[in-house]
């Protein structure tokens, strides 16, 4: 079993104890699919949590048992990946202008780690604990191990796609200056791609065990 399938599992099994039996493995091209259009930002088959799904159905009705609508639910980015040394991805795919969803991609990225770290430890307290976490100091886990990538359309932000290739010339990461209290303060990194980037030099490179 991968670590990504010990980590769905726990999440799925934290939704079933609460009465919702919703299956969160996915896919690259499901996670970045535009529901408006149908179309999709990147059409890897690469396995994934929908973290879009797992927030709306389930996770908000156990936190607002109130909710009658999933306007309710809380920001989250759309994928979560970990790979086989358990470095952990929270993935934003941005079909749009950046420039109307800055504020949006910045709660997604605070709200993902309250959501997963809020299943963690409620796991952990039924003996269903995901293996491969530091439980006694996630803070330190967070800001050495998990990464915030936001993937982004080329064609609808050429300016950033250009800023993106500037800084692939001088062997560094685009980080927009809204992510930058991202990095570091929370994350290990955060860092913007075009989704052309993101599959040729992220998803090729990514190995599950």
């Amino acid at each position: 079993m991968t670590k990504l399938e010990k980590f769905t599992s726990m999440m799925e099994a934290y939704l079933g104890r609460n009465g919702f039996d919703t299956e969160l493995a996915s896919d690259i091209s499901t996670t970045s699919r535009n529901t408006g259009t149908g179309v999709s930002l990147c059409s890897s088959s690469m396995r994934v949590i929908d973290m879009d799904r797992f927030a709306r159905q389930g996770y908000r009705k156990i936190i607002l048992p109130v909710s009658e609508t999933e306007d309710d639910s809380i920001n989250t980015a759309d994928a979560f990946i970990i790979n086989r040394n358990n470095e952990w991805y929270f993935v934003e795919f941005k079909d749009a202008k950046l420039g109307n969803s800055k504020q949006s991609i910045l709660k997604k990225a605070y709200s993902n780690l309250y959501a997963v770290l809020d299943v963690l430890y409620e796991m952990k307290k039924e003996k269903e604990a995901y293996p491969d976490f530091p439980y006694e100091d996630p803070i330190h886990f967070i800001q050495e191990h998990v990464t915030y990538i936001l993937v982004f359309s080329g064609a609808k932000n050429p300016l950033d796609a250009e800023q993106m290739l500037n800084y692939i010339k001088i062997r560094k990461k685009y980080l927009p200056i809204f992510m930058k209290r991202l990095q570091g303060y929370i994350y290990k990194e955060a860092y913007a791609v075009t989704e052309d980037e993101f599959e040729k030099n992220f998803l090729t490179h990514f190995y599950y065990a």
